[in-house]
């Protein structure tokens, strides 16, 4: 089986990504996501500690639709477009992956952008 077929296969195609149905959010995840954005909004903490927990609330809500997500494992496509992320995403990203950034980046697209922020290679 080739690669491209094997990318392929790891995809639902829009079609079937359309006909699934949402799941209901447990009532325990919307507490816990109320309780991350509430200590995100207060502001008394750091602005990377809430944004870790505005992360946070976003992983548990995904969790329960990334079942019906087009993207699979193996699926690269938003590491080649156009993400535009704020400066404190920016400063989250270097932190939490040792990665520097680049104060002096400018928005270009795909592999430039990883490369120019974060100094690593694109793939």
């Amino acid at each position: 089986m080739s690669e491209e077929t094997t990318s392929r296969q790891a995809f639902r195609t829009i079609e079937e990504a359309k006909a699934l149905q949402l799941p209901k959010t447990p009532r325990e995840t919307v507490e816990l996501v109320e309780i991350d954005f509430a200590f995100a909004a207060r502001g008394n903490a750091g602005r990377l500690s809430r944004l870790k927990r505005l992360y946070h609330a976003v992983d548990l809500l995904m969790s329960e639709v990334s079942p019906l997500a087009v993207c699979r494992k193996g699926c690269a496509h938003c590491c080649y477009i156009d993400v535009v992320i704020t400066d404190i995403e920016a400063d989250y990203i270097a932190r939490n992956t040792g990665h520097k950034k680049n104060v002096g980046a400018s928005r270009t697209s795909g592999r430039a952008v990883q490369r120019s922020l974060f100094g690593a290679p694109g793939r």
